[in-house]
């Protein structure tokens, strides 16, 4: 009988140590486990503090935008004003303004000369709105106005569309972008009366 107990005591005490074998394999197997977890727990610690230092940084970039959007709106205002007002100054001036490139074109003009209608025409060569008699002394202006860069003035007759004309003084003056004369601005007013 105890040979029996002893081999019961036996059976059972290697039962427990398979058992104990299987549980620390099972132990060992969790705790590679957990360090693998924990080394993607580090890493997505690191890609979160990565994501927050961006998201931070795109916090920062869009107040940016925000806030050069708000000075371009600021800017656009601004401009509008300062157009409005140019608007209401060459609309309003008493004499007629004229620019025109260099191949003597008008490019913009505020109004027609003076008691003419409808005269003036962007993209139409100067000359056709000016007597010829005075063609030549216009073309010499211009040209010195490109060549020189500095405001030249003549008096001159405007052929009117009826066939009559009108006594005019012009000023001729440089408009300059990036320091080279990009048209010629002449400001033609009307001395018939003084004449």
């Amino acid at each position: 009988m105890r040979k029996t107990e002893y081999n019961d005591l036996l059976s059972r005490f290697l039962e427990l140590e398979k058992e104990s074998q299987r549980s620390r394999q099972i132990e060992l197997e969790l705790l590679e486990k957990q360090t693998v977890l924990r080394e993607q727990n580090i890493k997505l610690i690191r890609k979160s503090i990565e994501l927050s230092d961006y998201k931070r940084q795109l916090e920062d970039k869009n107040y940016e935008l925000e806030l050069s959007r708000q000075e371009l709106e600021k800017a656009l205002v601004s401009l509008r004003e300062s157009e409005n007002t140019l608007s209401t100054v060459l609309d309003n001036s008493p004499d007629t303004i004229i620019a025109v490139d260099i191949l003597h074109r008008i490019i913009y003009f505020n109004r027609d000369f003076p008691v003419a209608l409808h005269s003036l025409q962007e993209g139409l060569h100067l000359c056709d709105c000016i007597v010829p008699s005075s063609h030549d002394e216009y073309h010499s202006a211009i040209e010195e106005v490109f060549r020189t860069g500095h405001a030249h003035s003549l008096e001159s007759v405007i052929s009117l569309g009826d066939g009559g004309t009108v006594e005019v003084e012009s000023k001729l003056g440089p408009c300059f972008i990036n320091g080279n004369v990009a048209s010629v601005v002449i400001l033609v007013s009307d001395i018939t009366e003084r004449k």
